[in-house]
């Protein structure tokens, strides 16, 4: 979307918000992103006067450090009656599904008359609402509700600090290359400045872990293996969460000490990681030390960031390696 494209879609979005009063905020299944965004999203909504229910269809107990997290329903998104609401907004979502917590073909049914907003940061984004905010340039969903209602709320420090952490917990504390950080370092600022405690989100976010979240590290560690395909080089891990009693939606925060020491390893341009789930369905998960990942993701039904990508796919760890080593042997990959 062009910058003049962007700002009229931002301004019919507050023009819509400013005339209807019932909203549903949906987000996809979460990471800090999605539920930072969720979070400051209706609060924003409340500061205006509407009605607002805020759903996740993951339970969200990693998250409860978070101000107002009790604010969310724990529903699942197929389950809704979504004829009770005006509007429905969906943060972080290339596609409605995203927010389901099923595996397998299951579809989100929105009435016609409902209208739907958009706002997003993946590149893989389906564009499916009536006004699309997507920016797939941008470090994450929280950082575009800044942009979008940063001018027109007050911002208060529940609000900074949920945005804040949308905005870490996406950049790996800025440690992602594939932005350009002057903007996101100013908005950091401002969070800052108006009462977003950086310390207190990066201890919870990051290093507040159970003994079980180490071992699961530690397990995923041992169990790397070096593969190589023509002149690409990954690391391939499998781990099942169940033997550890983690779940799906809290595995990306929980394999944060696994991926700090993967990424490290000089010679590797991505690793993969593979986690059994039920009914013989693979989550996959990608990050790119030099090579871009979501291309890969894509090719396998997933999507994501250039950086950070994945899916789930019905398969085997074996066979899913055999498959993506057959696919990486013609891929034309691009450089982070």
């Amino acid at each position: 979307m062009t910058k003049q494209q962007l700002e009229k879609t931002k301004k019919a979005i507050l023009d819509r918000i400013d005339t209807l009063d019932n909203f549903a905020i949906l987000v996809s299944d979460p990471d800090a992103d999605a539920i930072g965004s969720g979070l400051a999203m209706e609060e924003i909504l409340e500061q205006k006067g509407k009605k607002v229910q805020l759903y996740s269809s993951f339970e969200i107990p990693e998250y409860s450090f978070l101000p107002r997290s009790e604010k969310f329903v724990i529903k699942n998104t197929a389950d809704l009656d979504f004829g009770q609401f005006q509007c429905l907004i969906f943060l972080d979502s290339s596609d409605p599904t995203r927010t389901l917590d099923k595996i397998g073909e299951q579809n989100i049914r929105i009435p016609k008359d409902v209208f739907v907003i958009n706002i997003d940061h993946h590149n893989t984004s389906t564009m499916f609402g009536h006004l699309n905010y997507v920016v797939p340039r941008s470090t994450s969903t929280g950082e575009l509700l800044f942009d979008i209602f940063g001018e027109h709320i007050q911002l208060t420090p529940s609000i900074a600090t949920n945005l804040l952490c949308a905005i870490i917990g996406d950049t790996n504390c800025f440690k992602y290359p594939t932005y350009n950080y002057s903007h996101t370092f100013e908005v950091a600022s401002i969070l800052i400045q108006n009462g977003a405690r950086h310390d207190f989100i990066v201890r919870n976010s990051f290093y507040s872990n159970t003994k079980n979240v180490i071992d699961m590290n530690i397990e995923a560690l041992k169990n790397i293996s070096y593969n190589k395909v023509g002149d690409i080089t990954f690391t391939a891990t499998v781990v099942d969460l169940k033997k550890y009693g983690i779940t799906t939606s809290s595995s990306r925060r929980s394999f944060y000490n696994y991926y700090e020491i993967v990424q490290s390893i000089e010679g590797i341009d991505f690793s993969v990681r593979i986690n059994p789930l039920t009914q013989g369905f693979l989550k996959i998960s990608f990050r790119g030390r030099t090579t871009v990942v979501n291309s890969i993701a894509e090719h396998f039904g997933g999507g994501g960031h250039k950086a950070a990508a994945g899916g789930i796919i019905k398969s085997t760890p074996e066979k899913f390696i055999s498959d993506l080593k057959n696919y990486l042997e013609n891929a034309q990959l691009e450089k982070l």
